[in-house]
């Protein structure tokens, strides 16, 4: 099957382009640079294909990646729309009193968290 590459068009970062080929309703057919945190957002705009409905997907998942991965991956739905394939560390710098008070005891752990 051809297929047809080519790079995200420029702007301030490919996040706000491939907003704005969503909201213009023509976005790509497969992107590789989104952010994990931002793909629930995207999930509810219904601009994702779930990849768990897929048959092999189950298979294919628990060659590539631990259970644990794989579920911080998983969206609200309970299914999963990216592949998860490194990892970039999350570094947050915060006030813990400051947290506290403002009814948080704890920092997020998972990026549904944030």
């Amino acid at each position: 099957m051809p297929v047809k590459y080519q790079p995200v068009p420029e702007g301030q970062s490919s996040e706000e382009v491939i907003l704005a080929a969503v909201v213009g309703k023509s976005p790509p057919d497969i992107y590789s640079n989104m952010w994990p945190g931002d793909v629930q957002l995207y999930v509810n705009a219904k601009a994702l294909v779930p990849l768990s409905q897929f048959a092999d997907f189950d298979s294919l998942m628990n060659s590539r990646v631990k259970e644990e991965i794989l579920e911080e991956a998983r969206s609200e739905d309970g299914q999963v729309y990216q592949i998860p394939w490194k990892t970039n560390p999350v570094m947050m710098i915060y006030n813990k009193k400051m947290l506290r008070e403002n009814g948080f005891p704890n920092p997020p752990r998972t990026y549904a968290g944030f």
